[in-house]
């Protein structure tokens, strides 16, 4: 059986879940409070202050690059994304509001707004290709005669958990996967008593932990600089609004040897990251079946519409593929300005080709 339910791909996002956790105020807030001061930023003397009622929704960041390390290139973006020079936390699903009938009036406006200030090259991140949002965005730059680059096509994974229950999901996975993702549960437990809890708020043990099991599998610490400072902010934001947090630790005989940090809001359970002690038992992947308890906790959560794995791989392989049932592209696009960048990368296009 094909594991990938046919449904409408535009709803893979519903309205409900919109505009998600990552346009949330919480996560613009905690963003313009850590990037916001990064020194790659270019005020902009013409920019419009918060003061003047901009939110923060409507604002935009420029930063300056070279191409070729000669031609100069001013990018803008919309504030709370990552960039290449803002290495912030990735910043997904990126919608201008929810999506209703004003959402192509939103678009525009917004894009006129854009074309006050003066930038090259507009840079948006992870918009979903199903949306109505994506398809209006390519509508409203062409109109404007802006070019129209494809950067960057991604999948973005997640679990419909509407549909079906846990025992019926397990039933639909391939059977190596249901092997790793449930069944060898027993043979951890015969390493000593499990026990899968969430320690929020204990930050400090938490972050500890994610960090010590990432440096050792990618020789670097997962959160630090200013990403430590942005989710702090965002968990202290996140949470007095009512977001939940699961700071999720499997124990051993009372030995922690896997990490997963979801946060859950508006009927949509985010994984942020995950992080595990490798070869401690080799017939367990510790950080599949941790996600096999986290994936049942959701089925029996009935405020919990989807689990959302959102884009990336695994080090070794694209694990999410397989334990997933709903799959959808993500697009970063960049809208050309500049008449010259425009002729630049038509020239790159061509290169490529030959």
């Amino acid at each position: 059986m094909d594991i990938h339910m046919k449904q409408a791909p535009s709803d893979f996002f519903p309205a409900s879940h919109q505009p998600g956790l990552f346009r949330s105020s919480a996560w613009l807030t905690a963003w313009n409070e850590t990037w916001g001061t990064h020194p790659s930023t270019r005020p902009s003397g013409d920019a419009v202050s918060l003061s003047s009622g901009t939110t923060l929704e409507e604002m935009i960041v420029r930063t300056r690059t070279y191409k070729g390390s000669i031609l100069p290139i001013t990018t803008a973006f919309p504030l709370g994304l990552s960039t290449r020079e803002m290495p912030s936390i990735r910043s997904e699903y990126f919608f201008f509001c929810n999506e209703d009938d004003h959402l192509s009036k939103t678009i525009t406006r917004y894009l006129d707004n854009a074309l006050q200030q003066s930038w090259d090259q507009f840079y948006i991140a992870d918009v979903l290709r199903s949306s109505p949002t994506y398809h209006l965005l390519l509508q409203a730059a062409k109109a404007r005669q802006l070019g129209i680059i494809h950067a960057e096509i991604e999948p973005t994974y997640a679990i419909d958990l509407r549909q079906q229950d846990f025992t019926t999901y397990l039933g639909n996975l391939g059977k190596h996967t249901r092997l790793r993702l449930f069944n060898r549960r027993q043979h951890l437990k015969k390493q000593g008593p499990v026990k899968v809890q969430n320690i929020w708020p204990d930050r400090t043990a938490f972050f500890q932990l994610l960090n010590d099991f990432h440096q050792r599998r990618w020789g670097k610490a997962c959160y630090r600089g200013r990403n430590r400072d942005f989710i702090n902010l965002l968990l202290d934001r996140s949470t007095a609004q009512g977001y939940e947090v699961d700071f999720s630790v499997m124990s051993v005989s009372d030995t922690p040897v896997s990490v997963v940090f979801d946060i859950r809001y508006q009927g949509r359970q985010y994984n942020f990251q995950s992080g595990y002690q490798e070869n401690y038992c080799k017939s367990v992947a510790l950080g599949t079946l941790h996600f096999g308890y986290q994936i049942e906790a959701a089925f029996n959560n009935p405020a919990i519409q989807f689990y959302d794995f959102m884009a990336g791989k695994g080090k070794n392989c694209d694990y999410k593929k397989k334990l997933v049932n709903r799959t959808d592209e993500f697009a970063t696009l960049l809208l050309v300005r500049s008449h010259w960048l425009k002729q630049a990368y038509k020239l790159q296009s061509l290169l490529r080709r030959t």
